[in-house]
């Protein structure tokens, strides 16, 4: 999935053949959104090209969001210092605005990290899952604030999770095949026309 067009299509292929699916996984928005910004044409002004990505990225994401899949997505992670403070923030890696706004945009938000106070202790994984002062994640399900050597299966596993009925999962599919395309038609020209 190199462009919009290719992540559309991606979209529809699953819309029409993924009924055996529990899970869909994008690895990575942040790669996604680097090959976005080569596709749209420089035009002098980065923040109007970075809120073009941003328009295009949340449509993305919430064409996923409409599939009845547990839907994930990952981000590279950077370091942004405040100049102000020299406080050291780690964001997801996403161009201008998005990477600010995209914690809205899911209902879940994690940071995973690999932890070690020194370095001759052992490496340990844990996965935070509520706000913390440099990190930007959440729980609305109440998940543990942090979860020791995380596992995406185990984490999907929780109950708090919709566990998938798969009668009723086809049906879902089959609405959002035949509902109208999420990906907006006129998107997919004006990049084609840049």
């Amino acid at each position: 999935i190199n462009n919009y067009a290719d992540m559309k299509a991606a979209i529809n292929w699953i819309k029409e053949n993924g009924s055996e699916f529990e899970l869909v996984f994008i690895d990575s928005l942040s790669q996604w959104q680097k090959n976005l910004e080569k596709e749209i044409p420089e035009t002098g002004n980065k923040f109007a090209k970075w809120n073009t990505i941003k328009e295009y990225t949340k449509e993305i994401v919430d064409a996923f969001k409409q599939l009845p899949f547990h839907v994930v997505f990952t981000c590279e992670i950077k370091k942004d210092k405040d100049e102000t403070t020299g406080e050291v923030f780690f964001n997801p890696s996403l161009l201008g605005s998005s990477k600010d706004d995209i914690p809205y945009w899911f209902d879940e938000v994690y940071y995973f990290t690999r932890f070690q106070q020194k370095m001759s202790d052992p490496i340990a994984y844990k996965c935070l899952t509520a706000a913390a002062m440099r990190y930007p994640c959440k729980s609305r399900l109440g998940l543990p604030i942090t979860i020791d050597n995380p596992k995406l299966s185990d984490i999907l596993s929780m109950t708090v999770f919709k566990k998938i009925d798969k009668k009723e999962h086809a049906a879902e599919l089959a609405k959002a095949t035949t509902a109208p395309n999420q990906i907006s038609e006129t998107n997919l020209n004006r990049l084609r026309e840049m």
